[in-house]
This record gives structure tokens, C-alpha cells and sequence, in this order.
């Protein structure tokens, strides 16, 4: 199944490139959407996903992650950091961290929410005496305030509720950690799945660039422009490119969580441990010789049997 729909989406791909009016179509000069001369990168980026999607929103929200596209990768290393010593950490001093992360989110939540209400007020007061700060501005902060209190709120319940649950979980990070220790290779799986969604995301990106560059030539009379038009089936691809890209993101997770459960599993109900060698290898070939398809599958109904297990719970012990 999963091999048909990317069959699917190459067929709908070759289509949508054997329309456009050029031969070598595999070209930039292929995409025919009309982007004006950039002054740098960055407006050649916000110019051509801004005609893709054609919102003013979206143009707005480019520009503030490319402006500020050096401290999203200092965040993103030292949350990559910070995860591996909480990982080292956590067999030795289990219960320390997991009641370092609540308390250090419950206060991470509150102080950001504080602080957000306390910059929109100080622009409300600021705005009524000297009528300076843009409007935008304080209406920013405010949406702003609302989603993290709505985030805290929501963060507090959940820890309230669970409260009685987290001696277990404090249990079972000590058979992770276990688990950890014996196989430290373990760590560098999701970097592995990481470098497969990067390379199945540039290719998507390129496939979209492709779709959305497809058209059939057109002269419009009254304005005497001409114009790519684009039919049922193209439009069908864009949607049916989006939907591809969940389902590749969605198989890509669960390969990773099938070869971690299996490690994982196998480690357990293992009686010497030093009997475990080449995990990852072992789970990997198990997983292309027997559970491709129970992957694929997975990810079509995983969503509906969670659902459907939760409601039939639900009504038989409450």
C-alpha cells in the first residue's frame, strides 16, 4: 500500500511536469510563476513561497523565522544538549529529573504567561499616554498572553490529574535508563530518522515546486496576459501532495518506533543481557523482512483504533 501511493504521487508528479510548456521541465525556468529579482536569499525564499501560497500571513511569518534563523539553531543545539544530559542523567538520578522537568515546566509556563501579560499592559499604558505603540503590536502580546495561558492552564490540569501516576513513571524511566546504559547506541536512531525526514522533505519540497509550476498555456483576451491553467487532476496533486507528506512523516516514525520496541523488548525478556549484541541491526532487518506493511497499515488506522479502544474503555469501566 505504501509503495502505491508513492507510485501515485510519482504518477501525478511526471503529469503535472509533461504540461508545462517547456521540454527541459526539470529547470527553474519550468515553475512559471513570475517572482521579481531578489536582493538576497532570503527574499528569493519569502518571493517564491509567497506566490506558492499567496497569503499575506504566511509572508509575514517567513520573514520572522528567516530574521531570526540564528537563534531558532542556537535554541534547537542547546535543546539537543540539554535532552542528552537529561538522557545520561536519568539512570542515576531518576527521580531528580523527572521532577526537575515538571516543576521546571510548570515554572518555565507560568513565568512566560506573567510576562506576556505584564508587556501587554505596560504597551496598553504606554499606547493611552503617548499613543505611539503600533497597534498590532499590543494586539500580538495579547493573542500571545491568551495561548500560553491557555497552554499553562492546560499543562496544570493534565499535572494534577496525574499526579498519582508519577511514581510509575519515575519506575519506568528506570528500566529506560537500564535499557539506555546497556544500549547507548540506541541514542543515535532518531538522528538516523531525522536525516530520512530531511531528505524525504526536500524531496516534497521539490515534487511541490514541480505541481505548482505545472499548467497548461493560456491567452487570456481581455487582459491579453497569458496564463498557466491548471486542471481537476493538478489540483487534485497539490492536496494529494500534502496528504503524502504526512503519511511518509507518520512511517517514518513509526519504522523508528518499531525498531526502538523491538530493541527495547528484546533486551527485556533477554535473561543474560550479554547475550544482546547488534541491536539496532537485528530490529532493522527484522522490521524490512516482517513489518513493512504492518508500519504502513499502522498508519492509515492508528487514529481510529486509538479512538475507538479509548471510547470502549470508557463505557466499560466508568
Amino acid at each position: 500500500m505504501f509503495m502505491f501511493v508513492l507510485i501515485f504521487e510519482f504518477v501525478l508528479v511526471i503529469y503535472c511536469a509533461s504540461a508545462n510548456a517547456s521540454e527541459d521541465y526539470f529547470n527553474q525556468e519550468s515553475l512559471q510563476i513570475c517572482i521579481p529579482k531578489p536582493k538576497s536569499n532570503e527574499s528569493a525564499i519569502v518571493n517564491i513561497l509567497n506566490n506558492a501560497i499567496g497569503s499575506q500571513l504566511s509572508q509575514e511569518v517567513i520573514q520572522d523565522i528567516l530574521h531570526t534563523k540564528l537563534e531558532i539553531m542556537y535554541l534547537c543545539i542547546f535543546a539537543f544538549i540539554v535532552s542528552l544530559v537529561v538522557v545520561f542523567l536519568i539512570p542515576f538520578f531518576t527521580c531528580f529529573v523527572v521532577w526537575g522537568v515538571i516543576h521546571g515546566v510548570v515554572v518555565v509556563s507560568i513565568g512566560g504567561t506573567i510576562y506576556l501579560w505584564i508587556t501587554w499592559k505596560e504597551m496598553s499604558d504606554f499606547e493611552i499616554n503617548n499613543n505611539q505603540v503600533p497597534q498590532k503590536f499590543k494586539y500580538t502580546y495579547f493573542s500571545y498572553a491568551l495561548i500560553a495561558t491557555t497552554f499553562t492552564i492546560t499543562i496544570l490540569l493534565f499535572i494534577f490529574k496525574m499526579r498519582c501516576h508519577i511514581a510509575f513513571v519515575i519506575q519506568l524511566h528506570k528500566e529506560s535508563g537500564k535499557a539506555i546504559s546497556s544500549m547507548p547506541i540506541l541514542l543515535l536512531q532518531p538522528v538516523g530518522t531525522f536525516i530520512f525526514m530531511c531528505l524525504s522533505l526536500n524531496i516534497w519540497v521539490y515534487f511541490g515546486l514541480i505541481i505548482e509550476g505545472s499548467g497548461y498555456k493560456q491567452f487570456e483576451p481581455l487582459s491579453r496576459t497569458i496564463y498557466y491553467h491548471k486542471d481537476d487532476l493538478m489540483e487534485f496533486s497539490k492536496i494529494y501532495n500534502i496528504f503524502v507528506l504526512i503519511w511518509i512523516i507518520q512511517f517514518i516514525i513509526g519504522c523508528q518506533d518499531m525498531i526502538i520496541a523491538r530493541c527495547v523488548s528484546t533486551w527485556f525478556f533477554t535473561r543474560n543481557k550479554d547475550d544482546v549484541t547488534d541491536p539496532i541491526s537485528c530490529s532493522i532487518k527484522y522490521l524490512l523482512k516482517h513489518h513493512l506493511g504492518s508500519v504502513t497499515i499502522r498508519q492509515c488506522f492508528a487514529n481510529y483504533l486509538q479512538n475507538y479502544s479509548r471510547r470502549y474503555l470508557k463505557t466499560k469501566y466508568t
